[in-house]
């Protein structure tokens, strides 16, 4: 195999280490930097792509790496692996410093402005086969990804001959879904034919920007090097996280040109480009539009920063660079070799062995993938039947089974040394409650209905640790001699907003009529409709009786089930007032009749959703068939995947049923319409989405 490839390949795993550290840190200021526009964010992946492509910085006292531990610092690169081939100079020779050699290995300085690479003796000893072994995988793994692009650009620009040219460098064809930006020195913009009027001028003017910045060769650097160092992982993060940023920040460049009044027309344009369509993937010479939902979101909270805090961005941004661009200074050569000298073995010390490399943690275990298991079915019957209690958990006698809302874990001493439970005098709690060595742990991963799922502790420990110490856990603790021998969590998804909704007992009709008195329909209400369904398990079909009227308090409404013989099964109460907003609607899928009742919330910087699923036994109680709630605010973290989950679900009641009554945003309705129209995922996600 060429020495040349192998050296190559050595070089770039060197600097594939130091680019990775740089990730991280990159990451972490991402985080710091999240309330400052996008821009600086964008401009710190700058960074990373100069690691990755170019093996030379400049040395300073002020380095990451340095600050970290020393790595070897050879001429202006940093070596951590070393190469296995001896290169044949004609120049000085002396001891190398470089660790692994030893007191008959010689290392040339080469002139200065170049590389000088480490040295081992020709001899190649059981590393050296690894590092040829690798650079052969690496060869195949770079051919293959420029293979594959290589197909992909070609197929894809001969979809683009027929595009016809609108004005100077757009271009517009019926073959494409989404614009995007093609082409390097002459780059051009092609926009889909279906683009609306209203929206091309957004969309160009994004387009546009990106070419004045440089985001097209920007970009094809990024392939590049994602193409050079594909085996590393933190590498695909920052190409994918590079992009959201590029993306963002260019969002916002818009916004600052047409105005902070044309958000949500611009966001409306966003997410009609982005419905169904696929997006420009694995061509590097064009990129288009993606990840709608975050870029969405950035755009209706983007407010033009003060000063102060694009002055501290800056600021941040300029030591970060020179912080992560600079390599540490190299020690004296000649001290090192006195010590490489001194060391009986004839090799370095361990102080000279470069950076000592850690093992990264790994992550706690995933969170169940929801998406392949929410359905539209039918709760399932697994639910935990509580046992009669005895004792107290403030009295620390507990036995049975006790609902308790956890806010944090021990996870070490297997504690859960903060929570709420009904017996408990303390809103925090009592006495820490300890989980049994084979305690078992239970997760509802559903998110309208209830399955629940044996986890490990592991597991359980990571979702109470999700978001503040206010983010409080339902689960049910069951007890033997104070010791918590089983815990279940109904809500697996509760940091993510998404909890389990359970229906529960009718509305009071009867205390209504205590107040307005046994005669309050015939008085104050007024019968709207009646129809007849079969929405319960009684003989016979059920009547539905429709009614508004107000008993000096505001509008209000009733819907009221009576069975086939003329009794009261169920009631559904809905108020002007903001407490008592309600929507009540009847559905059917596949012959079977529903009842649903859902309530949607946006009080500005919070709220939620929340619908429920239902028929009635024979007695009037609630047959559940689904139910979920969705919070939104700021200490719930948005996953856009899992809403888009819950949306579906919701969407199919919706669109299969008919509104009865209504009183929300404070106007009682009853026409008969189905508001899928008005209430799906799409609309709810611009509620959620839509606040500062």
């Amino acid at each position: 195999m060429s020495e040349l490839f192998v050296n190559t390949f050595a070089n770039l795993l060197n600097m594939s280490l130091t680019a990775g550290i740089i990730i991280v840190a990159v990451l972490v200021l991402r985080l710091c930097l999240h309330k400052a526009p996008k821009t600086f964010s964008y401009a710190l992946w700058a960074v990373v792509l100069f690691r990755l492509l170019c093996p030379f910085s400049f040395q300073t006292n002020w380095s990451l790496l340095g600050v970290l531990q020393r790595p070897v610092v050879v001429e202006e690169q940093i070596a951590y692996v070393e190469n296995s081939v001896v290169e044949n100079i004609d120049t000085q020779v002396g001891l190398s410093a470089v660790p692994g050699t030893d007191e008959n290995t010689q290392s040339v300085y080469l002139p200065e402005g170049e590389m000088q690479t480490a040295q081992l003796p020709p001899e190649t000893g059981l590393k050296d086969k690894w590092l040829h072994a690798g650079a052969i995988v690496w060869g195949m793994g770079v051919v293959v990804i420029l293979a594959y692009s290589i197909v992909n650009f070609t197929r894809f620009t001969g979809r683009l001959k027929g595009a016809v040219r609108q004005e100077d460098n757009i271009y517009c064809t019926p073959m494409i879904d989404t614009p995007f930006v093609c082409g390097i020195i002459r780059p051009r913009i092609y926009l889909p034919r279906t683009l609306e009027e209203h929206e091309k001028n957004y969309i160009v003017l994004h387009e546009k920007i990106h070419i004045k910045r440089g985001d097209h060769v920007t970009r094809v650097l990024a392939f590049l090097a994602l193409t050079l160092h594909w085996f590393n992982p933190l590498v695909w993060v920052a190409f994918v996280l590079s992009a959201k940023d590029m993306e963002m920040s260019c969002d916002e460049a818009v916004i600052r040109k047409i105005g902070s009044g044309s958000k949500k027309e611009y966001s409306a344009s966003l997410l009609n480009l982005a419905t169904g369509k696929r997006i420009v993937s694995g061509i590097p010479l064009a990129f288009g539009e993606g990840d709608t939902g975050s870029r969405i979101k950035n755009v209706l909270r983007y407010k033009k920063p003060a000063m102060v805090i694009t002055g501290v961005a800056i600021v941040v941004c300029i030591a970060a660079a020179v912080f992560l661009l600079g390599n540490p200074e190299k020690e004296d050569n000649t001290d090192k070799s006195d010590t490489i000298a001194d060391d009986s073995s004839g090799n370095g010390t361990a102080e000279d062995d470069g950076w000592e490399n850690t093992d990264v943690v790994d992550s706690p275990e995933e969170q169940k993938d929801t998406a392949e298991d929410e359905s539209s079915g039918s709760i399932s019957e697994e639910v935990i039947a509580a046992p009669l209690n005895e004792g107290s958990i403030a009295e620390g006698n507990a036995q049975g089974t006790f609902s308790v809302n956890i806010r944090t874990l021990a996870k070490k001493e297997r504690l859960i040394d903060n929570y709420i439970a009904s017996d408990t005098s303390s809103y925090d709690g009592g006495a820490p409650l300890v989980l049994a060595e084979d305690c078992i742990f239970k997760v509802n991963y559903e998110m309208a209905g209830i399955s629940y799922e044996e986890v490990s502790y592991d597991t359980f420990a990571e979702i109470i640790s999700q978001g503040s110490e206010y983010n409080n856990k339902p689960a049910m603790l069951t007890f033997e001699d104070n010791v918590v021998v089983e815990a279940v969590l109904k809500d697996g998804l509760s940091y993510y907003g998404i909890t389990f909704s359970e229906k529960t007992a009718s509305t009071g009709f009867e205390d209504f009529q205590s107040i307005a008195g046994e005669n309050m329909l015939e008085e104050y209400y007024t019968l709207v409709s009646t129809e007849s369904k079969d929405i319960a398990d009684a003989e016979g079909i059920e009547t539905i009786e429709v009614y508004t009227g107000n008993i000096g308090d505001g509008d209000s409404g009733f819907v009221i089930f009576y069975d086939a013989e003329g009794n009261v099964l169920y009631t559904e109460f809905a108020h002007m007032a903001r407490a008592g907003w309600n929507n009540v609607y009847i559905g059917e899928v596949d012959g079977n009749t529903f009842i649903m009742t859902a309530v949607f919330e946006d009080r500005g910087n919070f709220g939620g959703f929340l619908y429920e699923v239902f028929r009635l036994s024979e007695d009037g109680d609630i047959r559940q068939i689904a139910g979920s709630s969705f919070s939104w605010d700021e200490f719930h973290e948005y996953n856009e995947e899992l809403f888009t989950v819950w949306g579906e679900n919701f969407d199919y009641y919706m669109e299969n049923s008919y509104l009865v009554l209504s009183s929300q945003d404070g106007e009682v309705r009853t026409e008969r319409v189905c508001e899928a129209d008005k209430y799906n995922t799409e609309t709810l996600r611009e509620m959620c989405l839509n606040w500062e």
